[in-house]
């Protein structure tokens, strides 16, 4: 089952809904209990165009007067209701999902894609920023800015957050085409044919790629030639793209049998039946080995603790992909496959790991293998300093916040921040927290390296008088006026 569950996910990752669609109902008929097999097969429908099912099967899991929904049902419906064309349902939907996110910087994404779809602007920009607030190199907030910055014809920071979007994931064909379509607006004509070779090489079957390369201008021998080539690529691929719509619209309003489904109260209790939560307060124990762990709200102070633990001997995992900037001129410290922990909990196994400092983003805390045990430095960092550095950040990017957008920002941060604290705090058995004020780590260090070094011991920090001269009082910047 779950071999048959993990193909219709890769079926519908990789927009092969109708082969997707028998296994997830298979699923559902054998346990109609369980949630994630309802969430994904109305996934599927939408995503295959079956935009009224989708819509009937999660009325049928959360009916009126039942358990409220999760968010992720609500941006669910909304979609189906876009393929049905009630885009007044489905902007009340996503005004629900909006009031009700989980601090989850992919489900704001998702939330900014609706948005962007509804053609509400400010509320796209606003998920995609929460996005960004809660992990900065997301790749697709960047491009979902992007594309509200085309769509408002911002074409400079359209291409600014284009630009973000590539240099974290070079093969987003979405980021290449928002980014052809700002060069080109702004008059670069050769950067935009290059951007959108690039979409066509990696996704042949986008005409809207093929149409842009017809449209620009080209005063080469054989530009007329390639014109017309291109401009013929681009009808054939919209017939095709036409007759796919049709056939979608054939379906969306049509319904196809669904087995009766438990309501939601009796689901959980079946789903705890099958797979009793775990005690973490009581049970024995992890087995595995102890990590060193450095976490905490994005510009928080994390690539400054990295640095000196590496001054003081605990050498860092890193892989080097994110260069130095203005924002880090030391460098991030960052290990890519780490945000990849939920789906790879075999990540950390390699010999070594325990013996280097890794830096962890406090989203992923939540997704790290329960058979290790991890001693986590968490930098705490004022919202009030921390806002402010990543405007500053985001500037740089192109992609500043409207004005409003701070304090939303930081009543997110909040949360998520006393959330994940609260988190480790009820978890002793697996975590040893030590959390360190930021700012006063730099006003004076001595007394927080004493407190490193009793947290971690002195075989992996054998050289802690080595460890002040990494802190430099002049990068805390956007301090607050009581601190300085």
């Amino acid at each position: 089952m779950e071999a048959d569950y993990n193909l219709a996910q890769v079926y519908l990752g990789h927009g092969r809904p109708d082969e997707a669609l028998p296994l997830l109902e298979a699923l559902l008929g054998q346990r109609p209990w369980e949630s994630r097999f309802i969430h994904q097969l109305a996934h599927g429908y939408t995503q295959a165009g079956w935009h009224a099912q989708a819509v009937e099967l999660l009325r049928r899991a959360y009916p009126e007067g039942a358990d409220s929904p999760p968010p992720a049902v609500f941006l669910l419906m909304a979609r189906a209701c876009i393929g049905m064309g009630d885009k007044n349902a489905a902007a009340w939907y996503a005004a629900r999902a909006a009031s009700r996110l989980p601090v989850l910087s992919g489900a704001c994404v998702e939330l900014g894609n609706l948005e962007l779809t509804l053609q509400n602007f400010p509320a796209a920009a606003r998920a995609f920023r929460r996005a960004l607030a809660l992990d900065p190199s997301m790749a697709s907030a960047h491009e979902g800015l992007s594309s509200v910055f085309l769509r408002t014809g911002e074409n400079e920071r359209a291409l600014e957050a284009a630009l973000g979007a590539v240099e974290l994931i070079h093969q987003s064909a979405g980021a290449h085409l928002n980014l052809g379509i700002a060069l080109a607006r702004l008059g670069s004509f050769a950067e935009a044919r290059a951007a959108f070779r690039r979409v066509t090489a990696m996704r042949p079957q986008h005409p809207l790629a093929w149409r842009f390369l017809a449209a620009l201008p080209d005063d080469s021998a054989q530009g007329d030639f390639l014109a017309a080539a291109c401009r013929e690529n681009a009808r054939r691929l919209s017939r095709e793209w036409a007759t796919q719509r049709h056939d979608e619209r054939s379906r969306s309003r049509q319904l196809r049998p669904l087995p009766p489904l438990p309501a939601p109260a009796e689901r959980l209790a079946c789903a705890h039946a099958a797979r009793p939560d775990r005690d973490f307060t009581t049970v024995a124990g992890p087995v595995g080995r102890t990590f060193t762990l450095v976490s905490g709200l994005p510009r928080s102070g994390t690539s400054l603790m990295m640095q000196m633990l590496e001054a003081g001997g605990l050498p860092p995992l890193t892989d080097g992909l994110r260069s130095a900037d203005t924002d880090n001129p030391h460098g991030y410290y960052e290990w890519e496959p780490i945000k990849s922990i939920a789906r790879q909990p075999d990540l950390l196994d390699a010999d070594g790991h325990d013996r280097r400092a890794i830096k962890c983003i406090s989203a992923l805390l939540r997704s790290l293998p329960s058979k290790h045990r991890y001693r986590v430095i968490f930098m705490s960092r004022p919202i009030d300093e921390i806002v402010p550095s990543q405007e500053r950040m985001k500037q740089r990017l192109g992609t500043t916040g409207a004005a409003g957008d701070a304090a939303a920002i930081a009543a997110v941060l909040t949360k998520h921040r006393d959330d994940t604290l609260l988190f480790l705090q009820q978890r002793p058995v697996y975590f040893e927290v030590l959390e360190i004020d930021y700012p006063s780590l730099v006003a004076d260090p001595a007394p927080w390296i004493e407190k490193l070094t009793a947290f971690l011991g002195p075989e992996l920090l054998p050289r802690p008088a080595h460890m002040a001269a990494a802190v430099q009082p002049a990068l805390h910047r956007n301090r607050q006026a009581n601190s300085l």
